[in-house]
This record gives structure tokens, sequence and C-alpha cells, in this order.
């Protein structure tokens, strides 16, 4: 399972982004997740073999993908953490990336929830326990 980021030009509610998806001719069913992470960008998970066809239909739509890094620190930009070491918004954005996560796995379907999050556990996205709490 793989996220691919695509830049919006504002956040986007899931449920308008799963709408505006569908325009592009995708299936519904095999957008997992779909997410606006930050500013400017979206995060949609899909299964590693209907990625091609993403890709097609973005690149038919002429929109092209983005590299998008959670775990930077410039991405914490409230300003109550402003004060917080760069190590310290590492750690923030761990957790909030965490928590996404594990979001989205609480709202996925039952069919494909197990197998997600195995691939999150394997891609250290979330913990042991995490997983055993899903499972």
């Amino acid at each position: 399972f793989i996220y691919t980021y695509v830049p919006v030009h504002r956040r986007f509610r899931s449920s308008e982004l799963r709408k505006k998806l569908s325009l592009l001719g995708l299936d519904n069913v095999q957008i997992l997740d779909a997410y606006c992470p930050d500013w400017k960008v979206a995060a949609i998970l899909t299964h590693e073999k209907y990625q091609p066809q993403l890709i097609e239909a973005f690149s038919k739509a002429k929109i092209l993908t983005s590299f998008y890094n959670h775990l930077d620190p410039i991405h914490i930009r409230d300003p109550k953490h402003q004060h917080l070491t760069t190590e310290q918004k590492l750690d923030l954005s761990k957790t909030i990336q965490n928590n996404n996560m594990m979001r989205a796995l609480k709202h996925m379907r039952f069919t494909a929830k197990y197998s997600v999050a195995r691939s999150f556990f394997r891609d250290g996205l979330i913990t042991l326990t995490q997983l055993q709490d899903t499972l």
C-alpha cells in the first residue's frame, strides 16, 4: 500500500477529495484513504497494483504527483510550537503522522483494514501495540 501525493489549491475534506477523484474516472473502492496532510497537498492511499492507474489518470488530467515528507519539521507551523527545538518538532511530526495513520485505519473498510495495518507496521508507521489493537 502506498500514498501518492498531489498538489491541490486548498485543503479538502475527505469526501470532497473522493468526489474529485471519481470525476477523474478513478474507482472509489480502490481509494483506501484520502486526506490533506498539509496546505496544498493531498495524500491518496491505494494498493501498489492500482497506483499505475492512479498516475495515468493524473497524467491525463495534467496533474503532477509530488513528494511530501511528513517528518519535515517545517510543517509544524502552529505558533504555540515555535519554541520547540528541531528534535521536538520531529517527534511532534511523528506523532501527527501516527495519528493520521490510526485515523485512516479507524475509518477504513473492514476488508482492507488488516492488510493495510500490517503494511503500516512493516513501514514503521504504527507500533506493534497499535497493530494488535487494530487486529
